[in-house]
């Protein structure tokens, strides 16, 4: 289906959910990912905002199975014992961090947690990724930390800009598998076949090229002039995030007076948050250290880091959906900037903040 039709059956599809607040909504653009999945576009972050709160209503018109995917909001945890942690146990750490947390965030919902990468397993603490489904909470425990089994961690916000995005089916840098158009490249010898079935992959004195410069190393070698440009890049970027995940407003439809509430402004001023407390990077101090009570302020969004973003970036006027069983599944480690201070015995390490890059697509 071309992208005209598709932009079609999916007005058609709001058109036909007889719910007043979205009926008349028309969607700027509707493309189909290499995943399966729809990526939708709205002229304003209002209209985005009521098709994701009315989904119910014309999601399934859509397809069998389509579900419209609900952005996360992430933050990073710092200096968590590895032992205190079974990530093969979602479930169970979920409902302690909401037990533990509720207080202070009584109304939150996490979707996701993991470790920062594939080898925090190995170290006796490490950096903990946690995604929330408001920005409000990943915002409050931004400025006043986390709870975990009576210590609070110092958290900041988790940009997955801030990272470095390589394809392992080209081997090329700033897009991932699911969106890569490219011929199949090995990372070992740069052939046309799949990384896992080269012949020589176990032949440590066998030849290699690198897909992305043509050196005499692997794609993924960290001695490779295009990944530490990469990793240069990511590393600028997170020096320019910001510090708090944007909360947009709620844009529902008073139902009493039949109007809907104005949209945000984009020339709102930034409002400085304060209260975080003081806590020592890489340390957790006791639970019942004094929190700050500063209240949720609302800041403005970052630019749009590019069109050439994946779609779940989810700019705040654009929709992902959901095709069924063809999304891909989310690894469960990803690439991060981190820092990483803590030992068993609480002892402050000194660390400088580096880019722990992991050879895994995310």
């Amino acid at each position: 289906m071309s992208p005209r039709s598709l932009k079609s059956h999916v007005d058609l599809a709001i058109a036909q959910s007889s719910n007043e607040h979205i009926e008349k909504i028309k969607v700027v653009s509707s493309n189909q990912l290499r995943s399966g999945d729809l990526s939708i576009k709205t002229a304003t972050s209002s209209d985005m905002v009521a098709l994701r709160q009315f989904a119910e209503d014309w999601e399934q018109r859509i397809g069998n199975g389509a579900t419209v995917r609900i952005p996360t909001y992430g933050v990073l945890v710092h200096g968590v014992r590895t032992s205190s942690m079974d990530m093969d146990n979602f479930e169970l750490i979920r409902d302690g961090l909401l037990q533990d947390n509720k207080p202070f965030i009584p109304t939150a919902e996490i979707k996701y947690i993991g470790w920062l990468t594939r080898s925090s397993s190995s170290k006796s603490a490490s950096s903990v990724v946690v995604e929330f489904t408001r920005p409000e909470d990943a915002n409050k425990v931004i400025d006043e930390g986390l709870i975990w089994q009576g210590e609070v961690f110092q958290c900041e916000l988790n940009d997955r800009q801030c990272r470095v995005r390589q394809c392992f089916q080209c081997h090329k840098y700033g897009h991932i598998g699911t969106q890569c158009k490219a011929t199949i490249t090995c990372g070992y010898c740069a052939q046309e076949h799949p990384t896992r079935d080269c012949p020589t992959k176990s032949d440590r004195d066998a030849p290699r090229k690198c897909a992305a410069c043509n050196g005499v190393h692997e794609a993924w070698n960290n001695q490779c002039p295009v990944r530490k440009q990469e990793v240069n890049k990511a590393k600028a970027a997170s020096k320019l995030r910001p510090r708090y995940h944007l909360e947009l407003e709620s844009f529902v439809t008073r139902i009493s007076t039949g109007t809907r509430t104005r949209e945000r402004q984009n020339n709102t001023n930034t409002i400085t948050r304060t209260g975080r407390p003081i806590l020592e990077s890489g340390r957790p101090q006791d639970a019942s250290s004094t929190r700050s009570r500063s209240p949720t302020k609302r800041l403005q969004k970052r630019a749009n880091p590019g069109s050439d973003q994946v779609a779940s970036d989810n700019p705040d006027n654009e929709i992902v959906v959901n095709m069924g069983s063809q999304r891909p599944r989310r690894t469960a480690a990803a690439s991060r900037r981190v820092l990483e201070a803590l030992d068993v015995n609480r002892q402050t390490t000194q660390h400088g903040q580096q880019m722990e890059i992991d050879d895994q697509e995310c």
